[in-house]
């Protein structure tokens, strides 16, 4: 099946790359860090309702959108995920805001809408991916690092991803992953940077009087 989330980069092939093997590697390395093949068929169960998404068909009209709940994208969607496809057509396509006295349900163009549904498979993948790496942490680290693991020192480097002619699928999970490590290690060390700067001044106010 084609995938509108796959297909974005042109050719989805990849010269002398199996995709099958890739896949028994993938499969042996999650049984490595104990996963299941129970747990592992729902990640792919997951992953597979993410790709259904982004094939949701959703029709613009003069001032709204459409997304009806017998879509067939969507219809897989709420099997593979297992929610309601009719809620989720109702509120791809509109928002709610809630006032102190009442609730103001409004329409969504399809470009909104189409932000919408992104935004949703988005932020699964995002969650499933903060999962994972928590699950591959845990199983890595022995109960005497995880005790006495208090701080870390992450080292980074993100140079060079922007300058391939053509990004792979493989090359987009990987940039995403060093996205999303960069953005932890400025959640973690910008209060303790800001702390520091602020003590340094301090200290020096205190020096100069």
């Amino acid at each position: 099946m084609d995938f509108h989330y796959l297909n974005q980069g042109g050719d989805p092939l990849i010269p002398n790359v199996n995709d099958a093997d890739e896949l028994n590697a993938t499969r042996q390395a999650l049984e490595t860090i104990g996963l299941a093949p129970e747990i592992q068929a729902q990640i792919f169960s997951i992953l597979a309702g993410l790709l259904h998404i982004g094939n949701i068909t959703i029709t613009a009209t003069r001032t709204d959108s459409i997304l009806s709940s017998d879509d067939r994208s969507l219809v897989k969607v709420a099997e593979l995920l297992g929610i309601d496809a009719a809620s989720f057509a109702k509120w791809t396509t509109k928002k709610q805001i809630t006032t102190r006295s009442e609730k103001i349900v409004s329409s969504l163009n399809q470009k909104q809408a189409l932000v919408v549904r992104d935004s949703v498979a988005k932020f699964v993948y995002s969650s499933l991916f903060d999962w994972l790496v928590s699950v591959m942490n845990s199983s890595l680290a022995t109960e005497e690092v995880s005790r006495a693991a208090k701080t870390f020192i992450g080292v980074l480097d993100i140079y060079g991803f922007e300058h391939f002619q053509k990004n792979s699928f493989e090359q987009f999970c990987i940039n995403y992953a060093n996205e999303k490590l960069q953005q932890e290690v400025w959640a973690d060390m910008l209060p303790y940077l800001t702390f520091s700067l602020i003590s340094i001044s301090l200290s020096s106010s205190r020096t100069s009087i």
